[in-house]
């Protein structure tokens, strides 16, 4: 799941190593614009697409820091599911 952060274009976590100058310490953290091969500065992208920014709400924030920085975790939609189907299977 994406962070609050990287929903806003900043992937500066990805480079543990810091940065010089904009540009990562270790380059294989780099992000580069695919389009220009320029690197974004400080691993921040400047521009999110419109359709991307119109799905983000569809994710739900990590709530699972045990499983790392995007974890997220829930039984209750499995519950759900589960139920849902056991009802299907024997309606009352």
């Amino acid at each position: 799941m994406p962070t609050a952060d990287e929903r806003t274009g900043n992937f500066a976590q990805l480079c543990p190593e810091g940065f010089a100058a904009g540009l990562c310490d270790n380059p294989q953290n780099q992000l580069i614009n695919e389009f220009s091969g320029q690197p974004f500065l400080n691993n921040q992208i400047p521009f999110i697409n419109p359709i991307s920014q119109n799905l983000l709400p569809f994710f739900p924030l990590p709530n699972a820091p045990a499983l790392g920085p995007n974890g997220f975790s829930t039984t209750q939609i499995v519950k759900r599911l589960i139920s849902r189907q056991i009802q299907h299977l024997y309606p009352s």
